[in-house]
């Protein structure tokens, strides 16, 4: 591996990591984990027609250029945002 790949690989690695204590930190503020199948397909269609949408290589899913993550597993994450405010808005959560 050259040197600017690994450069690339540690940049990506430290990307996904920020990204995962965030989520982690969103949901145990929140109480909540998992967006409704409209949001996250809402979510997905906003992704898959963003300039950054990496798409998958057959193991690891699609990805986002700008965070690093996984988007599958983004978008089924309430706590979670677009990075470049492309997904629709989420709506506050109602205790009951």
């Amino acid at each position: 591996m050259s040197c600017g790949c690994l450069k690339n690989a540690v940049k990506a690695a430290g990307q996904v990591a920020v990204a995962v204590a965030k989520a982690v930190i969103g949901v145990i503020a929140t109480g909540k984990l998992i967006a409704s199948l409209d949001v996250r397909k809402a979510r997905m269609a906003a992704c898959t027609e963003c300039p950054h949408f990496l798409a998958s290589d057959g193991v690891l899913g699609a990805r986002c250029a700008v965070c690093g993550c996984f988007l599958q597993a983004k978008a089924a994450l309430i706590t979670e945002d677009c990075p470049k405010g492309k997904w629709p808005e989420r709506k506050p959560i109602q205790c009951v």
